[in-house]
């Protein structure tokens, strides 16, 4: 039926919109594509898969944030150097950081298909069958996206994170510490691409060569 074609779009856009959400976020606070963002996913997919239910999740979203904090130190380290004169070099790097990362689960869990049981159940709707899976996954998301704004519009962190993407010179003037902010702004969005991960080994599952095809989708 054409209604449950355009659920399961909106149930899977809602999955990609926590890549692409968090790469935008990047961008503007740090003049940073983060090309990592299809590993943070693919890193706590690969977690959630192995460890299950209840401590998978929290293990996998702990690794998608320590990745985060890999790639903030690798930014961090690309401005002390005070070489660079524009942002590609750190984009570049965080391409082979991705292509690290997707080596490494090459090598530990190799080539098969990572997946954790998906919530059980459906219901229906008219001639469409909506599946539970598919509107937790939406539910989330909103939830997720919703906590992101509050924190951005309200919070200490939020409104520093917004006078950095406005001008990070003029946030340094003020007093505001630009780098730590745009560090853990890198670690803030791995944890939330690392949520999209997980909901993508629930639905659609994945393997080591996902980060790429995530990171793609988050453009």
């Amino acid at each position: 039926a054409v209604l449950e074609i355009l659920f399961n779009g909106i149930f899977l856009g809602a999955i990609y919109a926590l890549f692409a959400v968090p790469m935008s976020v990047i961008w503007v606070t740090t003049d940073v594509i983060d090309v990592s963002i299809g590993a943070y996913a693919v890193i706590a997919g690969v977690v959630v898969a192995a460890f299950g239910l209840p401590w998978g999740p929290v293990l996998g979203i702990a690794a998608a944030m320590l990745l985060g904090c890999i790639t903030g130190t690798v930014f961090l380290g690309f401005h002390a150097l005070r070489t660079m004169k524009d942002a590609m070099p750190i984009v570049l790097a965080t391409f082979a950081f991705m292509l690290l990362v997707e080596s490494a689960i090459l090598v530990v869990v190799g080539t098969d298909n990572q997946f954790l049981d998906r919530i059980g159940g459906s219901l229906p709707m008219g001639e469409a069958v909506i599946s539970v899976q598919g509107m937790f996954n939406l539910a989330l998301s909103v939830v997720l996206m919703l906590a992101l704004s509050a924190v951005l519009k309200w919070s200490p962190s939020g409104l520093r994170m917004r006078a950095c993407a406005i001008s990070s010179k003029g946030a340094a003037l003020v007093g505001i510490p630009v780098k730590r902010t745009q560090f853990l702004t890198f670690v803030l969005c791995a944890g939330i691409s690392g949520v999209g991960g997980i909901l993508a080994a629930m639905s659609i599952g994945m393997t080591y060569a996902s980060a790429f095809s995530f990171t793609t989708i988050a453009f």
